[in-house]
């Protein structure tokens, strides 16, 4: 609906679920962890989806001539303990993911792409988002959780370039994994909330393609936590950030204010933007929450999709990196969510949406 968000929701209110009986947590198939956070596998151990032998075994992980890396996956897999492997989706050092993978390999599964945050400059993809990928993959879905290109050795939109690089990856290689090119979910918090938002709007943009000008970079749903929106900041929202002048975009908004504009998801809303679902928690005082609200209002006014807005009462900055009572009414709506998104769209897969 045009002028206002289809729909503002409020999470974690209500009463407390009723105890449920202790079940033993599932095993969640793990590409590429050899971080120490207790994922099961344990350290240094890349987990495969079991069963995988023989050509589905092999994991022929490439982006194009431009691109070295590569992932020696071989089965018989689910036993096998590996260190160091992990798919490359480009030729840095950074450009490498994390797959999260559903049990059931027997039909295509709708894929979410997970982008850390950490103020473009730090952040770990093993650590962000943990309660969401894991649930996510649980119901079905193929999970990619990137790394990236971090300031000050990378400029904006370096950043950009490497999401961008990293959907076209998934639109090509996913397959292998049971996941289904045609349906790409992207969610992020705080600059990883700013990247996925950007990246939703400026699908197939030559300027962030260098190389893969002609991928499909296009995605189908978008779900930014607590990102920063306006890197201008133009209604003085947030307390003045020297960072992003010095160590992000090293330049100033008086020196090329057309970059930092191009740069805030706010000045590239249209018409033809995929469904968001934007989450914000009312008590953030690091990226208030009229971050968000300015920027759903914008976005409500001009797309022809559904835009919806979630401010979560006393919650901050990051409220979803820990699994607690809050993080699991999060995971459940953004579930709910995407699985109502994919059941929609024009070609879903065989997959049903998460209950």
């Amino acid at each position: 609906m045009a002028g206002r968000p289809d729909r503002v929701v409020h999470l974690g209110r209500g009463a407390r679920p009723a105890a449920r009986p202790h079940r033993a947590r599932p095993h969640i198939p793990v590409l590429g962890r050899t971080d120490r956070d207790g994922v099961p596998g344990g350290a240094g151990q890349t987990r495969h989806a079991p069963g995988a032998r023989g050509p589905r075994a092999r994991c022929r992980s490439r982006t194009g001539p431009d691109a070295g890396g590569s992932c020696s996956c071989q089965g018989p897999a689910s036993q096998r303990r590996r260190t160091g492997d992990r798919p490359a989706y480009g030729p840095e050092p950074a450009h490498v993911l994390d797959l999260h993978l559903p049990e059931d390999r027997s039909v295509s599964h709708p894929v979410l792409l997970q982008i850390h945050g950490g103020g473009w400059r730090r952040g770990y993809k093993e650590r962000e988002a943990r309660p969401l990928v894991f649930s996510m993959a649980k119901n079905g879905w193929v999970c990619v959780s990137i790394g990236y290109r971090l300031s000050p050795a990378a400029t904006f939109p370096d950043h950009l370039i490497d999401v961008k690089r990293a959907i076209a990856w998934v639109r090509d290689n996913v397959h292998q994994w049971g996941g289904d090119p045609s349906f790409i979910a992207v969610t992020g918090g705080s600059a990883g909330g700013h990247l996925a938002a950007l990246a939703a709007l400026t699908p197939n943009d030559p300027v962030y393609q260098p190389g893969f000008e002609q991928v499909d970079t296009s995605v189908q749903a978008c779900v930014p936590l607590y990102g920063i929106h306006d890197l201008l900041d133009r209604n003085r929202i947030r307390y003045p950030w020297p960072f992003i002048e010095s160590i992000v975009m090293k330049t100033s908004p008086v020196e090329d204010p057309e970059g930092w504009d191009l740069a805030s998801p706010i000045a590239r809303v249209h018409p033809a933007a995929p469904p968001f679902f934007v989450l914000h928690g009312s008590h953030d005082f690091l990226v208030p929450p009229a971050e968000s609200r300015q920027f759903v209002a914008a976005l409500s006014g001009v797309s022809e999709s559904p835009v919806h807005y979630a401010e979560l009462p006393g919650a901050t900055h990051g409220f979803d990196v820990m699994h607690s009572l809050r993080s699991r009414h999060v995971v459940h709506g953004v579930g709910k969510y995407l699985g109502a998104v994919h059941q929609n769209a024009p070609n879903p897969g065989a997959h049903p949406a998460e209950k």
